[in-house]
């Protein structure tokens, strides 16, 4: 078994990661700002750096400290609005910041990175799924600061043989508990959203862009689990390439739901009507968004638990309190 860094392991990915590792018996290490994470989200016997992964000296001494074999790379936002409302913390956080990281991995000589990429990279899907041998083209500064990291591997991959694996992720639901703990995406996403409608945490959902080009106006995405993403993650290390090779995975469904498909699979599984607004859509934001996941079945025998919509929601309802 390898020792393993993972950074940003305190997050909603990274944390799911870290449990399945430390049970499968890896020497696991965390690097987490807390910014976004949490330290209760992680078992209290695994030690915890709390820092940033720009910082190059603390990253480098962590390194060598753990005789580190591989990094995961949990710790590069994802959220499309906020990288559109704040396009230089994204530049920031994501590309520079992992470029300073890539820099203590090659001072120490760690070339193995698993690195979680986004499904944004590829941009409109308008029809039928997107492959990983399309060409990316990202239209929000998530995508392209994604885009930007995985440009940046694939150059060390060149130059200093490294071992690279890029997970291309859809939109990641469900629910984790740890400790006692429920650990949930961001309280923004449709999911959590119309889980807190249902529980009475809010009053409404709000659909942004209801005229788009899509068979029912709205937004069309393609959900995967985070426990079956965490699986894919930890399982790639008995199949990580040979030296001076990048592989890249979609991790998704390969469904796409509408915003009104998925209103609805929570309101027959509730049996409860789902009040909602129509906004404007979000410039930047692509209409439909589905990839083709076969690679990571067909290499990594990945197989999704949670394999349907109603799956998904019948997970996330759990977490739901009805009120009286």
């Amino acid at each position: 078994m390898s020792n393993v860094l993972v950074i940003g392991g305190c997050g909603y990915i990274g944390s799911h990661c870290v449990h399945k590792l430390k049970h499968l018996g890896y020497e696991v290490s965390v690097l987490d700002s807390l910014v976004r994470g949490r330290r209760e989200f992680i078992p209290e016997n695994i030690p915890l750096y709390v820092g940033d992964y720009s910082n190059l000296a603390l990253v480098q001494a962590i390194l060598s400290d753990n005789a580190i074999e591989t990094v995961i790379h949990c710790g590069a936002w994802t959220d499309v609005r906020e990288s559109i409302r704040e396009p230089m913390m994204y530049f920031i956080n994501n590309l520079v910041g992992t470029t300073f990281l890539v820099k203590a991995m090659s001072h120490c000589h760690v070339k193995q990175i698993i690195y979680l990429s986004t499904a944004a990279v590829y941009g409109e899907v308008e029809t039928g799924l997107a492959e990983e041998s399309q060409v990316p083209n990202p239209v929000n500064p998530d995508g392209a600061t994604h885009l930007g990291v995985e440009h940046l591997l694939a150059s060390m991959v060149a130059a200093e043989r490294w071992s690279v694996v890029i997970f291309r992720i859809s939109n990641v639901v469900g629910r984790t508990k740890h400790k006692g703990e429920e650990i949930l995406p961001s309280k923004d996403t449709l999911f959590s959203v119309l889980a807190n409608v249902i529980s009475g945490r809010q009053t409404h959902c709000e659909i942004f862009g209801c005229d788009r080009p899509t068979f029912d106006g709205s937004a069309v995405r393609d959900y995967v689990h985070v426990d079956d993403v965490a699986n894919a993650i930890v399982s790639v290390l008995s199949h990580m390439p040979p030296a001076g090779c990048q592989v890249i995975y979609n991790l998704a469904s390969g469904r796409g739901d509408s915003v009104h498909d998925v209103i609805r699979c929570f309101e027959n599984f509730f049996g409860k009507e789902i009040p909602f607004v129509e906004s404007k859509s979000f410039l930047g934001e692509v209409a439909r968004s589905v990839l083709q996941p076969r690679k990571a079945q067909d290499e990594l025998h990945w197989e999704r638990r949670f394999n349907s919509l109603e799956s998904l929601v019948n997970d996330v309802g759990e977490t739901c309190t009805m009120n009286p």
